[in-house]
């Protein structure tokens, strides 16, 4: 009897139990006829909370790109279409079945991708544009503030390229009037100069320091000394005289010496007599610095001088510009305004001046007052008897030194 083929050869394969817990398994659809080349690498996300059961698979190679995702929105037992997968063991001819979750993925080719505007090739990005675009989406609302501040500022230099011709014709034109490093220099010594303008042409130590570079010539021109004059030849007390002064002190000395000592029929007794005058009005204001008021300087002086020449002066050694009422000195301007005093003072003492009554007079230490003088070319001196008496104290000191154990009548 012969065998018949026709029947189906059944087969016997145990299945294990399949448990309720979902295995790390994922099952995929991709369209039919294709093949997932190994080098692809797969990564699995998941919701940090586990009970959203959202769930993102990614891959992707050189040439292709692998996206799916399963997003149910809340965990429910029925949300998803229940799928096994059988894994056949050859060695215990069994069949293990693993609960798993499909993931629909779709494929999309890298080349495609350049050309949507939603993506971006990186390749070309700088790591500087990389670094802010992560500041921008990671980073704190410092960073963001910081980031937002530099894109504001920043300037980009291919949008210029256009206009190159014509912003260098328009630096050009606005940087004509710029003065160059000498007219710069000089412009900042003449300014910031903390003595007068000096003579580099001098002959004589009398044109070294003129007049006109202390008093311009519309100041004196303003400072009227005839009824000095008339009184000083009239044999006027000094002290009556100093009254007439601008400003004064009880311990003024130096002007009381020198209006004693003025000769109103010399060449030169105006010249002096307007030298005093506008020496009084610089103490002064020098005195009354820390009033910052123009109205409060003016009550301080005993007979108010001209206001044009305090104008000038609270402008040459103060930050007043003739609009507002106040006014300040800086450290740097009181410098200023006593080399003037002690350039006129030169002037009228023949290029000498004593440094202790004149440093009381000023209200000033003594090594402040020769730094003062140094500056404006004067070195220190010793007076000639003083020299000869610390010659002679030295001398002696020597003497009593060698024979003071045996001699005690010298002494210094």
């Amino acid at each position: 009897m012969a065998e018949d083929k026709s029947k189906a050869i059944s087969l016997k394969i145990p299945v294990s139990v399949l448990s309720d817990k979902e295995e790390n398994t994922i099952l995929t659809s991709f369209m039919n006829g294709v093949e997932v080349p190994k080098s692809t690498q797969f990564h699995l996300y998941q919701h940090k909370k586990r009970k959203l059961n959202d769930v993102v698979l990614h891959g992707e190679n050189e040439n292709l790109i692998y996206d799916g995702s399963l997003k149910s929105g809340q965990h429910s037992k029925n949300g998803y279409p229940k799928y096994c997968i059988g894994i056949y063991d050859p060695e215990s001819r069994s069949l293990k079945l693993v609960k798993t979750k499909l993931i629909p993925t779709k494929i999309e080719s890298k080349k495609l991708l350049k050309v949507k505007d939603n993506y971006e090739d990186m390749t070309d990005v700088s790591k500087l544009e990389q670094r802010s675009r992560l500041g921008e989406e990671f980073g704190t609302r410092r960073a963001k503030a910081a980031l937002s501040s530099y894109k504001k500022n920043r300037v980009d230099a291919s949008k210029l390229q256009e206009n190159e011709l014509d912003i260098a014709s328009d630096i050009q034109k606005s940087t004509s009037n710029i003065p160059d490093k000498v007219k710069l220099t000089k412009t900042v010594e003449t300014e910031n100069r903390l003595i007068p303008k000096y003579n580099e042409k001098a002959a004589s130590v009398d044109e070294v320091y003129p007049v006109e570079g202390v008093i311009s010539e519309r100041e004196q021109g303003m400072i009227q000394v005839d009824v000095f004059l008339q009184q000083i030849k009239e044999n006027t007390a000094a002290k009556t005289l100093l009254e007439h002064m601008p400003y004064y002190t009880e311990t003024s000395v130096y002007l009381l010496d020198k209006l004693e000592k003025q000769d109103a029929d010399s060449s030169d007794s105006k010249l002096r007599l307007k030298i005093m005058y506008y020496i009084s009005t610089l103490m002064g204001v020098y005195f009354n610095r820390r009033s910052r008021f123009m109205d409060k300087l003016l009550e301080n002086f005993q007979n108010q001088p001209s206001t044009f020449i305090v104008d000038s002066c609270l402008k040459r050694f103060t930050d007043y510009n003739g609009i507002r009422k106040h006014f300040y000195m800086d450290p740097m301007n009181e410098d200023k305004i006593l080399t003037y005093i002690l350039t006129l003072m030169l002037r009228l003492d023949n290029y000498t001046l004593p440094i202790t009554p004149l440093a009381q007079e000023l209200s000033i230490n003594p090594s402040r007052l020769v730094s003062l003088l140094r500056s404006l070319g004067c070195h220190t001196k010793m007076p000639q008897l003083l020299r000869r008496r610390l010659g002679m104290c030295r001398k002696m000191l020597s003497i009593r030194l060698l024979f003071s154990p045996f001699h005690s009548n010298y002494h210094l």
